[in-house]
């Protein structure tokens, strides 16, 4: 690996789950039949017809032929993971997002061909404050001004507008501005999916950076959330709560325990269903997980008090949750003193320490600190 030049990054890319998700992505090139390579071929010749970059003429049919030979050659090369090299990431990125756009087409293929360019991002790019950057450069297999070409011309099918700079070893691919934005906002679900995946590799600086840097972009632009349908008949007060990422909306029901606790809560048979509202829950920094429960396939998900109130989730979502609290009030189904205590966790948020959580108890002598989970009550902390 030292041969290629590969940072630190790489070594992240290429292990644990996050190697799994690259290689689920980026593998699907070798299952493709003759006649879905000719259509895809065909695909992207017909958009590099329409781009002009710089006031220079792409040659189209030189681009298909090389990526027809390229696709050739791999099914019979199958690398492993472990030494899937750089210049083959990029060509697999690139036909795999083709692959979709040319296929069924749509909104869905565009969201899939938008999370496998995001892989693009984390491995070969960085991320700055309303600005993403792709870096492109010279392989055996093609230049970089012709994979960068590709690049423009994928991006621009999925309807960006991207600016292109040559450098002496390589080509920058750029998005600024509100189109660096619009990127992070349609990669938000899958962003959201990858960042437990690389929760243990917190400490490296490059790919989870990067991962952080766009869910922040994302969610400063568009998070809305509110609560609908609220009722008191029955036994316990609900509703529904609506939480929406740039569009991508997630429905939940929330309700009111007689021990007042606040619950939101989801239950399908669809699992992939319940990982996408899961996915948006932690995109507007919810601590959502999806778990199998009972004999039959349900898959639920379930977050109370703490968990919502969290300092971490979008002010939008806690703002909502109050309301809630506040209609729960005055249906007369919870205390003045209850109500004025739960409202305050969620206007301020509550803040947390890993996943322990402190209670503090102010004496006229010593200061007793103890933690709120059981397994970590002793020793107590005594200042």
């Amino acid at each position: 690996m030292a041969s290629e030049g590969l940072r630190p990054v790489y070594r992240v890319e290429l292990h644990g789950k996050y190697a799994e998700e690259v290689w689920d992505r980026l593998s699907a090139a070798s299952n493709m039949s003759v006649e879905e390579r000719r259509a895809v071929i065909d695909f992207v010749v017909e958009g590099l017809r329409e781009v002009r970059i710089g006031g220079r003429e792409l040659d189209p049919d030189r681009l298909g032929q090389k990526l027809e030979k390229w696709l050739g050659e791999w099914p019979n090369k199958a690398p492993e993971i472990t030494v899937f090299d750089k210049e083959s990431r990029i060509l697999h990125t690139l036909i795999n997002a083709f692959r979709e756009l040319a296929g069924s087409g749509g909104e869905e293929a565009r969201k899939r061909a938008v999370g496998m360019l995001l892989h693009a991002v984390l491995g070969d790019g960085t991320v700055r404050a309303n600005e993403i950057t792709l870096y492109v450069g010279k392989g055996d297999k093609m230049s970089a001004e012709d994979k960068a070409d590709l690049y423009n011309a994928l991006l621009r099918r999925l309807g960006y507008q991207p600016k292109m700079t040559k450098a002496e070893r390589a080509v920058y691919i750029r998005l600024y501005g509100g189109e660096a934005v619009k990127f992070a906002r349609d990669a938000l679900p899958y962003l959201a999916a990858l960042e437990p995946m690389l929760e243990v590799v917190k400490s490296d600086e490059q790919i989870y950076s990067k991962v952080v840097k766009m869910i922040d972009m994302a969610k400063a632009e568009r998070v809305k959330s509110w609560i609908k349908d609220f009722t008191t008949e029955g036994e316990r007060p609900r509703a529904r709560l609506v939480v929406e990422a740039d569009g991508v909306a997630a429905e939940f029901s929330i309700s009111l325990h007689e021990s007042n606790m606040v619950e939101l809560h989801f239950r399908t048979t669809n699992r992939e269903e319940a990982e996408r509202r899961a996915a948006v829950l932690r995109a507007v920094g919810v601590r959502a997980e999806v778990k199998k429960v009972g004999g039959r396939v349900e898959w639920r998900i379930v977050v109370t008090t703490n968990a919502l109130a969290a300092e971490s989730v979008h002010e939008a979502v806690r703002k909502a949750v109050a309301e809630f609290l506040q209609r729960c009030r005055e249906a007369g189904a919870i205390e003045a003193q209850t109500y004025r205590r739960l409202a305050a966790k969620f206007e301020r948020g509550v803040p947390e320490w890993g996943d322990i959580r402190f209670s503090v108890t102010l004496r006229k002598k010593p200061l007793y600190l103890w933690s709120t989970n059981p397994a970590t009550r002793s020793p107590t902390i005594k200042l």
